[in-house]
């Protein structure tokens, strides 16, 4: 079970944007891009979590060591940046944004800004940054921040994607 909720599309101003069922691509394409966005609920990234993904994907002491990771310049565990970069596709591919992502067709950036550490709570926040009219193509922005605000990832993408 999936353990992201979210909290509904909501316009920049803060105002939910309601209608009638599910917006079509066309009504997507008539909104200005930078309105729309996504607010997604706190997920609490655990030591288990963090210990588990680095065993299978990214061993180094830091991810799975506490006692090493202690001795590092992190001064403790800390999350992959692979781990974070999974993070955020899934808080990416939320439902309620109009759009279904039908696959990446690339990352145009992807930045780490600060560790996430066991016991962190982060949050994600999608924005459409572009959806092109002529092509099914969208640009979102996806914004990782922790419990404090910290933003500790954060990047873009274009999405070959279809109206809901």
């Amino acid at each position: 079970r999936n353990p992201l909720v979210r909290t509904g599309l909501v316009a920049r101003s803060g105002q939910p944007i309601r209608g009638g069922g599910a917006p079509t691509r066309p009504r997507l394409l008539g909104m200005r891009a930078l309105d729309i966005q996504s607010e997604i609920t706190k997920v609490l990234v655990t030591e288990e979590e963090i210990r588990e993904f680095g065993e299978r994907w990214d061993p180094r002491p830091v991810h799975v060591d506490p006692v090493a990771a202690a001795e590092s310049p992190f001064g403790g565990l800390v999350a992959s940046s692979a781990h974070l970069f999974a993070i955020a596709i899934s808080l990416s591919s939320v439902k309620d944004i109009p759009i279904a992502a039908i696959s990446s067709l690339g990352f145009r950036s992807i930045d780490n800004h600060a560790p996430v550490r066991p016991g962190d709570e982060i949050t994600a926040e999608v924005e459409v940054l572009e959806a092109r009219e002529d092509k099914p193509l969208t640009r979102l922005r996806t914004t990782i921040a922790n419990q404090d605000g910290t933003v500790v990832l954060d990047g873009t993408a274009l999405v070959w994607t279809e109206a809901l």
